[in-house]
């Protein structure tokens, strides 16, 4: 944002930017065309998009503010995408996936559009990293599509260190609102 606004009423001090108010202010370098962002998504039982289908007028700025994902992301999700190079046409994925983060290094099913369905868990997976992995906006998410059948608990699948989130390895868990895994309480 600092980069965008580099007018009069923007200033620097002690690397923190300060703006005064009642002003407009960019919130990307790079205006966007019109046509950003209409391309085709394909979107989880979250409503996240997973996938998108660029169009005429995309731009790594315009697909980064409409998904909320950066330009390292956008090239670190897509392998074979090449900076400032964004043509119509363009299958993107929006999410982690195939590309393992510390945190979330077990491995996924998917069903035939590519949508993420279940993960099995490795040693020092997190709640919070797979969340992220999949694009769940929210941990209560993951929960949600992993609530017991019976009883009040707030998820079924076993942690091995519980204050620090990781999960037992090997648990296959759901990514699925729209095919939960309920299992009954022990």
């Amino acid at each position: 944002m600092a980069e965008a606004n580099k007018v009069p009423f923007t200033y620097e001090k002690g690397n923190v930017y300060f703006i005064q108010a009642g002003h407009t202010i960019q919130l990307q370098k790079n205006p966007v065309d019109s046509r950003s962002g209409t391309g085709t998504a394909v979107n989880n039982s979250f409503g996240q998009t997973v996938f998108y289908t660029t169009v005429e007028g995309d731009s790594f700025d315009g697909i980064g503010y409409k998904f909320r994902v950066t330009t390292a992301q956008l090239l670190a999700y897509n392998p074979g995408l090449v900076e400032n190079q964004l043509g119509a046409g363009s299958k993107l994925r929006l999410i982690a996936g195939d590309v393992k983060i510390e945190g979330a290094q077990g491995t996924y099913t998917a069903d035939p559009e590519g949508i993420p369905l279940t993960y099995t868990t490795a040693p020092g997976d997190t709640e919070r990293q797979i969340s992220f992995r999949f694009g769940m906006p929210d941990l209560a998410d993951l929960e949600a599509a992993n609530r017991p059948s019976t009883g009040t608990g707030r998820v079924w699948y076993e942690f091995s260190d519980l204050p620090t989130g990781h999960l037992a390895p090997g648990q296959v868990i759901s990514l699925s609102l729209a095919r939960p895994i309920n299992k009954p309480e022990a």
